[in-house]
């Protein structure tokens, strides 16, 4: 890599001083952000599946139950 001299050489390190980190920074609070959503949808689906699963077995039960209606009133 050539030698930066001057002044220049100062602004060089010192723009990379600031946005190195400030990128980094801003990555690391990105990936941090998406985890916690991914979690958090990770959660809610878990929820979601267990009320569908409660939902057809109440569905199963109405169902039975209405079979057995059914065969009672016919002759």
């Amino acid at each position: 890599m050539a030698m930066i001299n001057g002044n220049n050489g100062k602004v060089a390190y010192w723009l990379l001083g600031i946005l190195a980190p400030t990128l980094l920074g801003g990555v690391t609070g990105w990936v941090t952000s998406t985890s916690v959503r991914l979690a958090h949808h990770g959660e809610h689906l878990a929820v979601l599946e267990s009320q569908i699963k409660d939902t057809r077995e109440e569905l199963q039960r109405i169902n039975q139950k209405l079979d057995r209606l059914l065969e009672r009133r016919s002759p």
